[in-house]
């Protein structure tokens, strides 16, 4: 499995590239940061020195210091036992960082521990990073049973049903754990992405929105997951017809790692919504500097090319490209652009490849 429970982005990657990017959402709810607030495990039920020492761990993680961060997590977690979310974060410190080899004495280790002592904490911090996925289910559903008014059994068996697709049963578990604590920060998040995912889009912006406020300056949240959370949500900006909203989410992200390219994708998309499609070729073209291997980039260019930059020649030679690299690319969205540009080629009897 991942090596945490922490919602992947709602589009791992675009459902819609320039075209359509609509969806008729659902009614809006309204969430708190009351709720939050509530929450055992609120930032400010941590004393001052817990505090300082939180925000240590975060920049010692993010800076590379991994044994420092896991030292520090360890103590926090070992000051406050009911908290589990510390002690995942203290696995987390050591499993993140870890080569292949690493993550599975881990794994192992921890598997041993569950074995052996199996608590609720113990069977959770073995599922998360269980790369079985029927014996991470067995361990979450075991630690469920153990500890069934833990908001973080039910987040488990939820974040796990989520991964494998069974999004109603996620929703279920999600729910029973905000019942138990409406403040569970990991719960609220994977919530948006259910909500997203069903098509609730104004839920999900007020479900994303109120938790990117309520994980502002909170050291145990990551930056990543804060920038991914918002690249999430300019997503569903875009797919509510909002690209005025989505491009601002975007214009907030720095140049973020792994995930550019799928923020420059998006910005594309929106830029030809706002009608703009030479400033979206542009940023085409900044995707496929970012990497030059990606075929949405490529897809994305074609597109504006025939639709609505006006040249036919080009578009033609830029679906030639499509094709040229997806033939070196497996998987089923190649496949599926492969097939889109011979399509497009032939009928334009253009293809010599």
């Amino acid at each position: 499995m991942t090596h945490a429970w922490r919602t992947r982005g709602l589009a791992s990657w675009l459902r819609a590239t320039l075209v359509g990017l609509a969806c008729t959402a659902c009614g809006a709810g309204s969430r708190s940061l009351d709720e939050y607030r509530a929450s055992p495990s609120d930032p400010r039920t941590f004393d001052e020195r817990q505090r300082a020492d939180l925000e240590l761990a975060r920049q010692a993680y993010e800076s590379g210091d991994f044994g420092v961060a896991k030292t520090l997590f360890d103590q926090l977690a070992a000051a406050r036992p009911d908290d589990l979310g510390l002690a995942m974060l203290a696995q987390e410190m050591a499993f993140a960082p870890a080569a292949a080899e690493q993550r599975q004495r881990i794994a192992d280790s921890a598997r041993q521990r569950a074995e052996l002592e199996p608590s609720a904490l113990n069977l959770l911090l073995a599922a998360r990073v269980e790369p079985d996925p029927v014996r991470a289910h067995a361990y979450a559903q075991r630690a469920l049973e153990l500890a069934p008014k833990q908001p973080w059994t039910h987040y488990a068996l939820g974040f796990l049903e989520a991964r494998a697709g069974g999004w109603s049963e996620a929703r279920a578990h999600v729910d029973e754990a905000l019942v138990l604590d409406p403040g569970h920060r990991p719960a609220r998040r994977l919530e948006a992405a259910i909500l997203a995912r069903s098509g609730e889009l104004e839920e999900a912006v007020d479900a994303l929105q109120v938790w990117l406020e309520a994980v502002e300056g909170d050291p145990r949240v990551s930056s990543d997951e804060r920038a991914l959370a918002r690249l999430d949500l300019a997503q569903v900006f875009a797919q509510l017809g909002d690209d005025e909203s989505a491009l601002a989410a975007l214009d907030a992200l720095p140049d973020w790692g792994g995930r550019t390219l799928q923020r420059l994708c998006l910005q594309a998309a929106v830029q030809q919504g706002l009608g703009h499609p030479s400033e979206a070729r542009d940023t085409t073209r900044a995707a496929q500097s970012r990497d030059p291997n990606a075929v949405m980039p490529l897809v994305q260019e074609a597109l504006l090319l025939q639709h609505h930059l006006d040249d036919p020649k080009a578009a033609l030679e830029a679906w030639q490209a499509v094709l040229a690299r997806v033939r070196r690319e497996q998987g089923l969205e190649a496949l599926i652009q492969g097939l889109r540009a011979r399509v497009i080629l032939e009928r334009a009897g253009a293809s010599s490849l």
